[in-house]
C-alpha cells in the first residue's frame, strides 16, 4: 500500500473498514433480492404446476435463489476490489482482505438465510463466499488499463 504522510497507518484501517462494511451491506441486499426472487418464482409457478405438485420444485427454486445470490456477488466484489486497486492498494494486502471479507460474507449469508427456506442447507453460504472470491480474484488479476473505474474517482478512500 502506498504511504500517505498525512494519515499514516490509519488509511489502511479506514480502507479495510469501508470495504468490509460496504461488502456486508451489499451482501444483505443480495440476500433480500435472492429471497424475493425465490418467492416471486414460487408465486408464479404455483398456479402453473398446481399446489399439490409444487412441493417437488422447491429444490429448483432454492438453487435458483443461490444462483441469483452468486451471480450478483461476483460483479459486486469485482467492482469493489477494482475500486480499491485503483486507489492504490497493494494487491497482496487486498487479496488477504478479500479472503477475510468473503468468509464473513458467506457466514453472514448463511446465518441470515437460516430463518428462511434457504437456510435449511448446511453449506448455504458457500456459493456466496466462492462468488466473492471469484469476483475479487478477477479484479486482482486485471491489468491497470482494464480497471472499470474512471480516474476521477480514484481518491475516494484515500
Amino acid at each position: 500500500m502506498r504511504k500517505n504522510k498525512d494519515y499514516g497507518g490509519y488509511v489502511l484501517i479506514l480502507a479495510f473498514c469501508g470495504y468490509f462494511t460496504v461488502s456486508m451491506i451489499l451482501t444483505a441486499l443480495i440476500l433480500l433480492l435472492s429471497l424475493a426472487a425465490a418467492k416471486a418464482v414460487s408465486l408464479l409457478a404455483a398456479p402453473a404446476f398446481g399446489a399439490e405438485n409444487f412441493y417437488r420444485f422447491t429444490a429448483l427454486r432454492d438453487s435458483g435463489a443461490f444462483s441469483v445470490a452468486s451471480a450478483l456477488s461476483v460483479p459486486v466484489q469485482y467492482l469493489l476490489v477494482s475500486f480499491m486497486l485503483f486507489s492504490g492498494m497493494d494487491r497482496r494486502w487486498l487479496a488477504g482482505v478479500l479472503l477475510y471479507t468473503a468468509l464473513f460474507c458467506g457466514l453472514f449469508f448463511w446465518r441470515f438465510a437460516a430463518g428462511s427456506g434457504l437456510g435449511t442447507y448446511p453449506l448455504s453460504g458457500l456459493p456466496v463466499m466462492l462468488a466473492c472470491i471469484l469476483g475479487g480474484a478477477a479484479a486482482l488479476t486485471d491489468e491497470p488499463g482494464e480497471n472499470p473505474w474512471p480516474p476521477a474517482v480514484s481518491r475516494f478512500f484515500l
